[in-house]
């Protein structure tokens, strides 16, 4: 049996709380955290699913398993530019949600307090990721 606890069930299940929080007004550091980690999982599933190393490149393996640990939107997007260029994903908007893995969760030089503007980036990011993700799983699928 199949077990459906993928990347997509999680990155699904978080967006569904980012939303509810999204249309109630609020915002919060930890809803920029989360959607960047919406992103992350929903591009992870993708490669997780649509990507198979090369088994004659033994780079491809070990390249492959760093981009699963990953936390930055752009080193997904630019890994999946590489290796699925039938993907396609706006690099603009998915730059509006990536960066606040550790800068809205942890103090340091470069932390801060997330504003109104930063959640809709973030709300725009996630939304593009998820509709290019599904959008893609449907194409796959048919």
């Amino acid at each position: 049996m199949k077990s459906t606890l993928d990347y997509l069930h999680f990155a699904e299940n978080d967006y569904q709380y980012f939303i509810h929080s999204y249309n109630r007004g609020d915002v919060a550091n930890a809803m920029a955290n989360i959607a960047q980690s919406i992103c992350e999982r929903y591009l992870k599933h993708i490669i997780a699913v649509y990507v198979k190393p090369n088994p004659d490149d033994k780079n491809a393996y070990q390249k492959n398993a760093d981009v699963l640990h990953t936390h930055s939107l752009m080193k997904l997007w630019n890994y999946l530019r590489e290796v699925l260029p039938d993907f396609e994903v706006d690099r603009k908007k998915l730059k509006g949600g990536d960066g606040y893995y550790f800068t809205s969760r942890y103090p340091g030089s470069e932390s801060f307090d997330v504003t109104c503007s930063d959640i809709e980036e973030c709300r725009e990011a996630v939304e593009e990721c998820r509709n290019k993700v599904l959008a893609y799983l449907k194409e796959c699928e048919e």
